[in-house]
């Protein structure tokens, strides 16, 4: 049994390079929580041979925890050293997953309501996201729909494009929600579309008088390989674009 004992750390979290990002109130303890219950996660899946998901929750710890404050991350990574292959009952590791899920995904949800800094909006869209990975509730869903719808009208479209794509991975039921949104978006402004499945995004916009089923223009000016908010938040759609125009049934 791993003796997980935890405590304090401050990190900071998707950091663009050469740059230092400046907390929002509160959010610091609210980030050394979410890291010390992601590690605690990854310290059981270690102890009943979860090994994949172990050291998949411990890059997430770590992404969280910059300046390695965080004891648990320490244990499970030693422990990792030596782990062998999966032998984790499926089963299990499901029920666990979902019951610490729960419990990680509350912490991130107060990350993610709090009030970004200017400039620094990408992380708490992230955070959004991972709350969804972790526990894709219908109430956690909704919430990220409007997030999203929100990000978008304020000229935010890959904020808005990646929180839409994280919906869809999330919470597969949820898709035609997620394309209704997308919709909306499209035909206000730019939208930046992606899938669940596949790592490119494209800048989309539609003409209002867009319907399914039916054919018109659409331009898509920039394709981008899979990324997360805060990686591709500096940028915008004419980066290194060829602007297409082309038609389009959906």
């Amino acid at each position: 049994m791993l003796d997980l004992k935890p405590v304090a750390l401050s990190f900071l979290l998707l950091i663009p390079s050469g740059a230092m990002a400046k907390d929002a109130k509160g959010e610091a303890p609210l980030r050394r929580k979410a890291a010390e219950e992601i590690a605690k996660f990854a310290g059981w899946c270690v102890e009943k041979g979860a090994i994949s998901e172990a050291r998949r929750a411990l890059a997430e710890a770590k992404a969280l925890d910059t300046e390695s404050k965080v004891g648990e991350i320490t244990v499970v990574g030693n422990a990792l050293r030596n782990a062998g292959e999966d032998t984790v009952d499926d089963k299990a590791l499901e029920k666990k997953r979902k019951s610490s899920g729960k419990t990680i995904a509350k912490v991130l949800d107060k990350l993610g309501s709090l009030s970004p800094p200017k400039g620094e909006e990408a992380r708490f869209s992230d955070y959004a996201a991972s709350a969804l990975r972790w526990s894709p509730s219908k109430g956690r869903v909704k919430k990220a729909l409007s997030q999203a719808e929100k990000l978008g009208k304020t000229r935010k479209p890959v904020q808005a494009g990646l929180l839409l794509r994280a919906v869809r991975r999330a919470a597969p039921d949820s898709s035609d929600a997620v394309q209704a949104v997308e919709v909306r978006l499209a035909q206000k402004d730019v939208l930046m579309l992606g899938s669940e499945s596949h790592p490119l995004v494209a800048f989309v916009s539609l003409p209002k008088s867009w319907k399914k089923g039916g054919k018109s223009p659409y331009s898509s000016p920039w394709m981008e390989p899979d990324a997360t908010s805060s990686e591709l938040a500096e940028g915008s759609p004419s980066h290194g674009a060829r602007a297409r125009s082309s038609s389009s049934r959906r």
